[in-house]
C-alpha cells in the first residue's frame, strides 16, 4: 500500500474495520473484469426496503448510452474491463434511479465481495437522482457538471473515496483537493448575486465526464494499466477559451495538442504523461472584462472576483494527460505561452506572443510559420513580427523555407556527416534517428559506412567509382568546389593506401572548411 503522504492514499477507500482490508473488488491488484446491469425494478439488494425506494425509475436508453461511454473511458485508463449483463443480482455494478435525500445527486456504494467473489448486499450499487438523468436527457451528450456526477459515483463503486473523508492521515492534502485533479473532490461556490449567470464557469460546475489525473493514478494502482490500445491514429486535440476540464488518453499515432484558438488567453502545455496543462487561462482582468461588458460595475466585478477565490474558473490544470499516454506535438496561440515536451521527438509551435519552448529530452523541433529571412535567429531565441520565443533543449528550428539545427559536440558531427553524405541539409526526422543511433553506441565510422551503402548515396555518387572519382565527388558535394591538385592527390593516395571511404567521408564532413561552410547555412553555432 502507498504511504499516507502519497496522493493515492488520499483517494483510496480505507478499511472499514480496524485491521481489516480496504473495500475492493479484488485484494490482488491488477486487471479485472466487472459486470454491470441496469435495474428495471428495485434491486434485490434492498430486500427489507422493497417498495421504499421513493420515486424509483429505470435508466432511460439515452442515459444508458452515456453510462456505457463513461465506463469505456474508465476502461481506457486502467485495467478494468466492463461486461454488461442482464443478471442484475450477480452484477458487480447496478445502475438505477430514485429520489435521493435533499441535495444529493447520486450515491455510489463501495466494493465488497463474499468468499466466492460475489458482490455483497448493496456493494457496487449506483443510484442517481431523477433530476440528474432528466438533465442529461434534456441537454444531450454533455450536460456539464451533471456528467461529473455520473463518473463520480462510478469511481466510488470502484473503490475511490472523497478526498476529505477519514482521518487527517487518510485525507488528500488540501493543495490537491480540487476538481481539476480529482473528480472525487467538491468545490465551494460563492453565493454573490453577480454570479447568477456565471455558475457554469465555476470549476465544480464546469465538471468533467472523465476521471481526473489523480483518479487515473489510483485506478492504475488498483487495476493496472489499460488493456486497450487507445486512439491509434494521428489525433489533434483542439481547445479554445471555452471553460472545460479534459483528459487525454492516447497511446498510438503522432498526436498534437492545439491551443491556437485560445485567443488572448495564454496556455501552459506540458506533454509529459501523468501531468496537467493549463489551456487558455483566465485571469482577473478577463473576468472584469466579462462582467463589466454585461453591465456590472468594475467595483462590483472586482469585489466578486476577490471573494470567489479558487472556486472561480481560471483554466489552470484544466487538461490532464493520462499516465501511459504519448503526445508528440504542441501548438500555442496568440498569447505568451509555455510549451514543454517529453522524452519523445516533439514539435513545438509557439505562434504569436513571447513564448517559451522547452523540448526537454528527445530530438525536438521549434516550428515557425514564416521564412527564415523574417526572423532574427540564434540557438537560444528567435525574434520576429509574432514575438520573441525563448528556446531550451531545442535541436531543430523549422521555418517555411528551411530548417536549422542547434546541436553541438558529436551530435553536430553526426549532422555534418549526414549533410556531407547526401549533399543537402538533413531532415529533422532522419537526423534524429542518426543521433539516436550514435548516442546508443553506433560509432561515427559505422554511420558513415551506412550512409555510403544507402540508395540515396549510391544515386548521388554512383555504384562503382574509382578512388579518384570518389574523392573528386566529395570535394564537389561536401565542400562545394573543385579539388586543388595537391589536395586531391593526398586524398587519393590515402584511399589507395587502405583508408576506408567511410573514414574519408567522415574526414571531409568534420573538416574545418566544411564546419565553416555549414555553420553559415543550416547549422547554428
Amino acid at each position: 500500500m502507498p504511504g499516507t503522504a502519497d496522493p493515492i492514499s488520499g483517494l483510496l477507500m480505507y478499511p472499514l474495520t480496524p485491521g481489516g482490508l480496504p473495500p475492493l473488488w479484488s485484494q490482488t491488484h491488477g486487471p479485472i473484469t466487472l459486470t454491470y446491469a441496469f435495474c428495471d425494478v428495485e434491486p434485490a439488494s434492498y430486500p427489507s426496503q422493497t417498495g421504499h425506494l421513493p420515486g424509483f425509475q429505470k435508466i432511460t436508453d439515452f442515459v444508458k448510452s452515456e453510462l456505457r461511454r463513461e465506463l469505456a473511458i474508465v476502461e481506457s485508463v486502467c485495467g478494468v474491463t466492463f461486461a454488461e449483463t442482464s443478471d442484475v443480482n450477480a452484477a458487480n455494478l447496478e445502475f438505477f434511479s430514485y429520489t435521493l435525500p435533499q441535495g444529493v445527486l447520486g450515491m455510489g456504494a463501495y466494493p465488497a465481495v463474499d468468499a466466492s467473489g460475489k458482490p455483497l448486499r448493496t456493494a457496487g450499487d449506483i443510484a442517481y437522482a431523477p433530476a440528474v438523468l432528466a438533465t442529461i436527457d434534456a441537454q444531450g451528450d454533455y450536460a456539464g457538471g451533471v456528467h461529473h456526477t455520473l463518473i463520480h459515483e462510478i469511481l466510488h463503486a470502484l473503490g475511490l473515496k472523497h478526498p476529505q473523508d477519514g482521518t487527517v492521515a487518510q485525507q488528500l492534502p488540501a493543495a490537491l483537493d480540487h476538481t481539476t485533479l480529482t473528480a472525487m473532490s467538491y468545490s465551494v461556490m460563492p453565493a454573490w448575486p453577480v454570479w447568477r449567470d456565471y455558475r457554469s464557469l465555476f470549476f465544480y460546475n464546469v465538471g468533467s465526464d472523465a476521471p481526473r489525473l489523480l483518479d487515473v493514478n489510483v485506478l492504475q494502482f488498483l487495476y493496472g494499466p489499460s488493456q486497450k490500445i487507445t486512439a491509434p491514429g494521428d489525433d489533434v486535440y483542439r481547445y479554445d477559451a471555452t471553460p472545460g476540464q479534459h483528459l487525454i488518453v492516447d497511446s498510438g499515432g503522432v498526436d498534437t495538442i492545439d491551443a491556437s484558438a485560445a485567443g488572448k488567453h495564454a496556455s501552459i502545455i506540458d506533454l509529459r504523461d501523468g501531468t496537467t496543462s493549463s489551456i487558455a487561462m483566465w485571469g482577473s482582468d478577463d473576468w472584469v472584462d466579462t462582467l463589466t461588458v454585461d453591465g456590472h460595475s468594475r467595483a462590483t466585478a472586482l469585489t466578486a472576483i476577490s471573494g470567489a477565490g479558487n472556486a472561480l474558473y481560471s483554466g489552470i490544470d484544466n487538461l490532464a494527460i493520462a499516465t501511459g499516454s504519448k503526445i508528440e506535438n504542441a501548438i500555442g496561440g496568440a498569447a505568451n505561452d509555455q510549451l514543454s515536451g517529453n522524452a519523445l521527438n516533439n514539435e513545438l509551435t509557439g505562434n504569436g506572443g513571447d513564448d517559451l519552448l522547452d523540448g526537454r529530452e528527445g530530438f525536438d523541433t521549434a516550428v515557425f510559420n514564416g521564412p527564415s529571412s523574417a526572423y532574427k535567429i540564434s540557438r537560444s531565441s528567435v525574434s520576429g513580427a509574432e514575438g520573441t520565443d525563448t528556446l531550451q533543449s531545442i535541436e531543430a528550428l523549422r521555418f517555411a523555407d528551411k530548417t536549422f539545427f542547434a546541436v553541438s559536440g558529436e551530435d553536430a558531427t553526426v549532422a555534418r556527416l549526414y549533410g556531407a553524405a547526401f549533399g543537402r541539409a538533413p531532415d529533422a526526422g532522419g537526423l534524429a534517428v542518426q543521433i539516436g543511433a550514435h548516442t546508443g553506441g553506433v560509432p561515427l565510422h559505422s554511420l558513415a559506412a551506412n550512409f555510403i551503402a544507402s540508395a540515396e548515396f549510391v544515386a548521388r555518387y554512383g555504384a562503382s567509382t574509382s578512388n579518384a572519382d570518389f574523392a573528386k565527388a566529395l570535394y564537389g558535394n561536401v565542400l562545394g568546389r573543385t579539388p586543388d591538385p595537391d589536395g586531391l592527390a593526398v586524398q587519393v593516395s590515402a584511399l589507395d593506401a587502405g583508408l576506408t571511404r567511410a573514414q574519408l567521408l567522415l574526414n571531409f564532413a568534420d573538416s574545418p572548411e566544411n564546419q565553416a561552410r555549414v555553420a553559415g547555412d543550416w547549422l547554428l553555432v
